[in-house]
């Protein structure tokens, strides 16, 4: 048993060992040390993205750079957090504090404990043996093909590095390749180091686990017999829950990006391997390259599989908890007993999970999701033969900072910084006026002069879809449009459906632009960075919107524009009158006097189409974000509220009412853009596929006009649906800590009654405030994956059709 008291210990010391080699080490960083590997890694990396640029083009080069490529920029990412994030620091000192009280109330509860560490000590025994092996045999493999020349006397020897790079020189000499070679050794280590980053995250989470378990195991074994006046056991049982709760979310904040970015990039890099594995079973010749890529691949696929099994420990570990409350004899218990259980059950019913940034959840069950992703792309990689795309995923960073964390020496904001941020309101009444429907001030007359105007034009483009319906070209081409101008209908109907409801929401925003109505400074720059965001988003979407109306409108001009007009003399041709847009007219073009005036008549169609679809979009970002940031200062009067009675009281009414307020308005937000977001979503499923052909079709013919103004077009369409997701994310994120801030506040030292209150409050809190599509779905970052994914399928079968 004393050897297996040395075991968390242990697998600290051989974390600090290998990470300390390279001064990664969070608690003992080495700068000098940490500066020549990082140099050296950076210079590498450099030139491997400039050996990426030239060979730009030639699939089977692309493949091979992105092979290293990919896993050295995850790398980079990595070794950036260790080495500067202070959250990392932080629980790596809880958890060998933890260690060294070794605090356990019976052996049953420290086998729990060690079990998990030795867990840890296996996984890392393995992992490590396998990355290592695989890396060097990975960095032998280039030095294969040069022995095997010299070997046969060959009069032609080729110099193959065991990474890609960039040389600026020819490699002629042995002596030089050797020199090489020789000096691309310390990326062995570097690249391992990718194992030993996943280590310690491993080794983080099972640390919580193991406090979880022991957690559940004296919670399941409460006598129910106690004194109530000995409420100091179930006291500390919350305490270390909580702890455990917030050593498990920091984890989670603290890695959420890298995760992210490990599984684009694994996914990628399984799908680069498993092709590179297809491209040389045919030749047993290479039979060395074939298992060096098998090997490589086994490598990735089991530090995957490592993110899953301890995510899939953290939620059964933290349910565990929920059924002990449930399993305890509770009910021979004191009241204070069981309303302290209560409250524990209705935190735990929320599992703890580890996340790539809300996008992906680690489990076993999703697991095979990765696996199943990368052979899509190997299927991918295979059929593609003139265009090479390779999407690696989003490198989304959603980022909230927990100020309550943090005491920072800044002054009051005054009333002018609120007011500056009261320029939204602004900014959104020219939009919503310019089509008539700013709801303080409706002008119907103006309304429905637009709103017919809009619908004439759009009925005249489904009259063409119709009538051409057997030219499959034709309806991509009116397709394109159609869904788009579809959206904008449906955004402009609701914005007037919802006019008066809308209009309510704006005045209770009004109310919030008031510096007095927030008591500290970090309430303020909670609220003051949710504005933020919203005007980002509005300048970007305008920009954007601005520049796809116009090139799109401008298209027929702009591709006319590389036509030679003498060869059109020569030839007795009938000019073709290209309009922008493909609406069905009552009459035909035959001469250039009504072109022109036909081109013109559809110019207000810009600004009408334009306004209509950044209208909607802003006001409802505006929205969102607006009650995301009162949420947000709502979390942190939760967790400020005074324990003590004569105040403690008062507290909890005002933040209830407030709460309350709030939910109104987030309810009233999803009713009012409910189908808006449901039609969004449909559309932009659709035309991601439908641009995405496009785009593929004129890089194919060289059509690079056409081309600029289709890439366009699909950015801002990928613009709106990751602002939709991100606001439907921050909506669910800020709800679901008002949820939590209510445990984590000092309930437990609260009167009775107070105690009783924060339970009803909990309840409630419990289904989080959220955008929907029609009541079909819920809008968040996991949309975006799921419409890119099923876009990506349609656009299989369309291009399988043609």
């Amino acid at each position: 048993m004393n050897d297996n008291n040395d075991i968390p210990k242990i697998v600290f010391k051989w974390n600090k060992l290998f990470l300390s080699i390279g001064g990664n080490w969070p608690l003992e960083p080495a700068y000098f040390r940490f500066s020549i590997w990082m140099s050296f890694f950076t210079l590498n990396i450099s030139l491997l993205y400039v050996d990426l640029y030239e060979v730009f083009g030639n699939l089977e080069q692309m493949l091979l750079n992105l092979s290293d490529s990919v896993i050295q920029s995850l790398i980079l990412a990595k070794l950036l957090l260790f080495r500067f994030s202070e959250p990392l620091a932080r629980l790596i000192t809880d958890a060998q504090e933890d260690i060294t009280a070794g605090e356990f109330g019976s052996l049953e509860e420290k086998k729990c404990f060690l079990e998990y560490y030795q867990r840890g000590k296996i996984f890392y025994q393995i992992t490590m043996s396998c990355v290592v092996f695989a890396v060097h045999v990975y960095f032998f493999k280039g030095l294969e093909t040069y022995l095997f020349s010299v070997w046969n006397n060959e009069t032609t020897t080729s110099f193959v590095l065991p990474y890609r790079t960039k040389l600026f020189f020819n490699l002629t000499s042995p002596n030089t390749y050797i020199i090489l070679y020789i000096l691309e050794y310390p990326m062995v280590y570097i690249i391992a180091c990718q194992g030993a980053t996943i280590c310690l995250l491993v080794t983080l989470i099972f640390h919580v686990c193991g406090q979880l378990a022991i957690v559940s195991y004296k919670i399941q074994h409460l006598r129910g017999n106690l004194p109530e006046h000995e409420n100091r056991i179930i006291k500390s049982l919350i305490e270390k829950h909580v702890k455990y709760v917030r050593m498990a979310r920091s984890l989670d904040d603290t890695f959420q990006f890298v995760l992210l970015l490990e599984v684009a990039g694994t996914t990628v890099i399984l799908g680069l391997t498993c092709y590179n594995i297809i491209a040389n079973s045919g030749d047993l010749a290479d039979i060395s390259t074939l298992c060096c890529f098998a090997l490589y691949a086994s490598s990735m696929i089991l530090l995957l599989y490592g993110y899953c099994f301890v995510g899939e420990c953290l939620i059964h570990e933290s349910t565990k908890i929920h059924e002990a409350c449930a399993q305890c004899t509770w009910y021979s218990m004191p009241l204070i007993y069981q309303k302290a259980l209560i409250m524990c059950m209705l935190c735990a019913q929320r599992p703890l999970q580890l996340t790539a940034a809300k996008f992906y959840v680690f489990s076993l069950d999703s697991f095979s999701n990765v696996i199943k992703t990368s052979i899509a792309y190997v299927s991918m990689l295979r059929t593609v033969q003139f265009v090479c795309t390779v999407a690696t995923g989003y490198s989304t960073v959603y980022h909230v900072v927990n100020w309550t964390h943090k005491t920072i020496a800044f002054t009051m904001h005054g009333q002018d910084d609120f007011d500056r941020a009261a320029n939204i309101m602004t900014w959104n009444h020219w939009l919503l006026a310019m089509l008539g429907f700013w709801p303080e001030k409706p002008r119907d007359i103006w309304f429905w002069i637009n709103f017919g105007y809009f619908a004439y034009h759009m009925t005249m483009e489904y009259v063409d879809l119709f009538l051409f319906i057997g030219n499959l070209e034709h309806v991509i081409m009116n397709l394109t449009e159609n869904m788009a101008f579809s959206q904008i209908f449906i955004r402009m109907l609701m914005m007037r459906v919802y006019n008066r409801q809308l209009g309510e929401l704006i005045m209770e925003m009004r109310k919030d632009f008031q510096a007095h109505n927030y008591r500290s400074v970090d309430e303020q720059k909670i609220f003051l960075s949710y504005n933020s965001k919203s005007k980002t988003f509005m300048k970007l979407l305008m920009a954007f919107v601005a520049l796809t109306a116009s090139s799109y409108y401008l298209k027929p001009i702009l591709g006319n524009l590389g036509n030679d007009p003498i060869e059109s003399e020569s030839t007795n041709s009938t000019l073709t009158f290209e309009l922008p847009y493909r609406f069905y007219l009552l009459y035909n073009v035959n001469d250039t006097h009504t072109y022109m005036i036909t081109y013109l008549s559809h110019l207000p169609f810009v600004f009408v189409s334009g306004f209509g679809q950044s209208a909607a979009d802003c006001l409802m970002v505006t929205l969102v974000f607006h009650v995301c940031g009162q949420l947000s200062v709502l979390t942190l009067r939760i967790s400020s509220i005074n324990s003590d009675p004569s105040q403690c009281s008062q507290n909890i009414k005002d933040v209830v009412v407030t709460h309350q307020r709030l939910l109104r308005m987030g309810q009233t937000i999803d009713k009012a853009f409910s189908a808006i977001l449901l039609g969004h979503l449909v559309g932009a499923t659709s035309l991601v596929c439908v641009l995405g052909y496009q785009i593929l079709t004129n890089f194919a013919h060289g059509q690079n006009a056409d081309l600029a103004t289709f890439l366009t077009f699909a950015f801002l369409v990928l613009l709106v649906l990751y602002a939709h997701c991100t606001v439907g994310e921050s909506l669910v994120q800020e709800s679901t800590r008002v949820y939590e801030a209510w445990y984590d506040c000092n309930w437990y030292n609260m009167p009775t009654e107070n105690a009783r209150l924060i339970i009803l409050c909990m309840s409630r809190s419990q289904k989080p405030l959220c955008l929907t599509s029609g009541k079909f779905g819920i809008f968040c970052l996991s949309t975006l994956t799921d419409v890119l994914k099923t876009a990506m399928a349609y656009l299989s079968v369309l291009r399988s059709f043609l």
